[in-house]
């Protein structure tokens, strides 16, 4: 089921570049006998406008999808932005949406 999502970044230290950021997601998530695979990008903007673009992927039993994110580019302060880091994600219901925590 392709589904896109829209939120907001906040970071716990109140700083950094994806604090107070807008989020733009879409996903594709397979789910069978309550176990899922999903897998999406996500455009990331920052305060000023300038743009990080991101990759994921998970699988778990739901709602939780533990998984994998990478940074991969960006325009204005982030041209060339990599990295990559685990993530836990959790469905709200069936609602398309979640969350993801560490």
């Amino acid at each position: 089921m392709p589904v896109s999502w829209l939120g907001s970044y906040f970071d716990d230290a109140g700083e950094g570049f994806v604090h107070k950021a807008r989020v733009e997601c879409t996903l594709m998530s397979d789910v069978k006998q309550g176990h899922v695979n999903a897998n999406g990008t996500c455009l990331v903007t920052d305060a000023d406008g300038d743009k990080a673009f991101l990759e994921w992927k998970c699988t778990g039993a739901m709602p939780a999808c533990a998984g994998d994110e990478r940074w991969v580019g960006g325009t204005g302060k982030y041209p060339g932005l990599s990295g990559a880091s685990k993530f836990k994600g959790n469905f709200i219901g069936t609602t398309g949406a979640g969350s993801n925590i560490e």
